[in-house]
């Protein structure tokens, strides 16, 4: 299947390798050692193909450094991917850096997800409490934002291929007029 990234002006087609990908997940599969990992930790990770617009790994390894938001046991993580690409979006959280390159370093927050410790691969740093503390703010607010946002209605779409819009407030409330006045 041929994917497309970029501009809508120059928009780049592409074709994801899964087969590969599938092999190589068989083998992260059956790792017998886990990773000692803490929250607030980054780790190059093997992140592999995904579909659609999800984030995916780098390189034949399928790898992407990952933040360690939450642990939640020795094979259970909350991780959100990174990217040296820099956007100020509230979508987009900077790290300090931390890169020999001396790069930025951003977490992808719309990311967030689940991931077995069988995916670490190796430890690159340790963000500070403070930083992630602002970050988890700023997560926290992102997901605090109402759903039927303007934004997101306009995309939204529900299981019978109709907007969400049509079942929106302001309209609701104009039928409930329009039945009160016909009573009348």
């Amino acid at each position: 299947m041929k994917y497309k990234y970029g501009s809508r002006r120059r928009a780049v087609e592409y074709e994801k390798d899964f087969d590969t990908w599938n092999e190589a997940k068989k083998t992260v599969h059956k790792r017998d050692i886990l990773p000692d990992f803490e929250t607030r930790d980054i780790w190059w990770c093997k992140m592999g193909l995904n579909v659609g617009f999800e984030e995916d790994g780098k390189g034949t390894e399928f790898e992407r450094p990952v933040l360690v938001f939450r642990k939640f046991n020795k094979e259970m993580l909350l991780g959100i991917p990174l990217t040296s690409v820099a956007k100020k979006n509230k979508f987009h959280f900077e790290l300090p850096k931390y890169r020999e390159d001396g790069a930025d370093s951003l977490a992808i927050l719309s990311q967030i997800r689940l991931y077995s410790a069988n995916r670490l691969v190796r430890k690159i740093y340790r963000i500070g409490e403070n930083t992630h503390d602002n970050l988890t703010k700023k997560l926290f607010k992102l997901m605090a934002e109402k759903a039927n946002a303007p934004h997101a209605a306009e995309h939204s779409r529900i299981p019978n291929g109709s907007s969400y819009r049509q079942y929106s407030k302001p309209k609701a409330k104009r039928q409930v007029s329009k039945l009160k006045k016909e009573a009348k």
